[in-house]
C-alpha cells in the first residue's frame, strides 16, 4: 500500500444502520466496489472495503451500525 501525501485522504469510512442501500447509491454514484473484509470483532462488525473504479487498493470502508451508533462519516487525513 502507497502512503497518502501530506494533506490529503488517507482514508475514509461510511457507518450506516442499512450497508445494502448505501452500498447501492455509491457504487451507481461513484462507480465504487465493495468487498467483505469479514468479521473483524468479536461482535461480527460488517465491514466492507471500498474500491474505486481502477484503483489498485481500496481507500475506504461501509459498516453497519445494526442501529447502535448514529449514521456518521469519517475522514482521515
Amino acid at each position: 500500500m502507497s502512503t497518502p501525501a501530506p494533506g490529503t485522504l488517507a482514508w475514509f469510512e461510511v457507518a450506516t444502520d442499512d450497508p445494502g442501500t448505501a452500498e447501492k447509491f455509491y457504487g451507481s454514484l461513484f462507480d465504487w466496489s465493495f468487498e467483505s473484509s469479514g468479521s473483524l470483532t468479536s461482535g461480527g462488525l460488517d465491514y466492507r472495503n471500498i474500491t474505486a473504479s481502477g484503483a489498485p487498493q481500496p481507500m475506504g470502508g461501509l459498516f453497519a451500525t445494526k442501529g447502535e451508533l448514529p449514521n456518521h462519516a469519517v475522514f482521515y487525513i
